[in-house]
């Protein structure tokens, strides 16, 4: 499953080698840095918001750490975890 600003299905671009998989588009420069990052086929896969799933793992008395690492989708997985963020424990 993906995550995202929204809940459904999305196409995600699977890469010859799998840590390249990608929702978004591929950059040039990273393909002309990782030749074998090519992109050599398209699934469609589900969609949610972390506020629709965060239920499934959390309760009122949870500490939530959240971590993002999404390739350039951050944002969108940001605009779907508002309540989320509003149980995270916040660290500077």
């Amino acid at each position: 499953m993906a995550i995202g600003d929204f809940s459904g299905t999305i196409d995600i671009n699977i890469s010859k080698n799998s840590v390249s998989s990608s929702i978004l588009p591929m950059l040039d420069t990273h393909l002309n840095a990782a030749h074998q990052s090519k992109f050599v086929n398209i699934e469609k896969t589900k969609i949610s918001t972390l506020d629709n799933i965060i239920n499934i793992y959390l309760n009122d008395n949870s500490n939530c750490f959240l971590k993002i690492d999404t390739q350039g989708y951050e944002w969108m997985v940001l605009n779907g975890a508002s309540n989320l963020l509003k149980k995270n424990r916040y660290s500077l």
